[in-house]
């Protein structure tokens, strides 16, 4: 899954599992329900109407040309553009990572507002810790 997400899509182009614009749409071949390649590969029933998957096919190419012309931000970085020039994107999204996985009890908007406004606090500014990880003599002090 991308780190960027559409502003806002329509609902015929917004996967109803990850409530995103589609990446890479895949249509249940006996539904014709629509989701991201991602959010439908493995399943056994379709996510809409419970229908029994056998088999997908990409998605109606008028939706995949659709798709890509939306606008899109990095959830990460800020940058924008896009869906097309979104696969195209890389930004430093390894600490970005690394945070939402040290931190998962800080919503993603509590993340970015951190960010964005360090005198609220930093999310690494705690006691005993360097980049949120325990600095090892104090590691020692709380095992005696």
């Amino acid at each position: 899954m991308s780190c960027c997400r559409a502003f806002s899509a329509p609902e015929a182009l917004t996967c109803q599992v990850c409530l995103d614009s589609f990446q890479n749409p895949t249509q249940v071949f006996i539904c014709g329900h629509i989701f991201c390649e991602s959010c439908i590969r493995g399943a056994t029933n379709c996510p809409t109407c419970r229908g029994h998957v056998e088999y997908t096919k990409p998605g109606p190419y008028s939706v995949a040309q659709g798709v890509l012309v939306l606008p899109v931000m990095c959830g990460s970085c800020g940058w924008q553009g896009t869906r097309q020039q979104s696969l195209a994107h890389r930004c430093g999204t390894k600490d970005t990572q690394s945070v939402y996985s040290s931190y998962p009890h800080l919503s993603d908007e509590e993340l970015r507002r951190r960010a964005m406004n360090p005198s609220r606090g930093s999310i690494f500014d705690q006691p005993g810790t360097f980049q949120g990880i325990a600095l090892s003599s104090e590691v020692d002090q709380t095992r005696k």
